[in-house]
């Protein structure tokens, strides 16, 4: 069950993050919060989980941008897509096991 919970949380971030680089849609401070999320996540699981490292990365990238001190579209649109695949991938587990 807190796969699913982390699965829709990590789709929520890549919308906020993907939609920010995008047009602009949300604030930095909504993304200083998602970047709050995705960090902490990243950092209690990544001695366990190679792909928490990356969550850890691309945490501390969002930090960067909601701060203002460094953004680049591409790299923003990798890290959402990275979110947005690894939130799928969580969902379908979850339901494989309940299938």
């Amino acid at each position: 069950m807190l796969a699913y919970i982390l699965g829709i949380l990590d789709i929520a971030t890549s919308f906020v993050l993907g939609t920010h680089a995008l047009w602009g849609w949300f604030d930095n401070s909504v993304i200083f919060y998602h970047a709050a999320y995705v960090t902490g996540k990243g950092a209690l699981f990544s001695p366990t989980d190679f792909a928490s490292r990356i969550d850890l990365a691309a945490g501390i990238y969002m930090f960067s941008i909601a701060l203002g001190i460094f953004s680049h579209e591409r790299i923003t649109l990798i890290a959402s897509l990275w979110l947005l695949q690894k939130g799928i991938f969580s969902i379908i587990s979850m339901l494989r096991k309940f299938a």
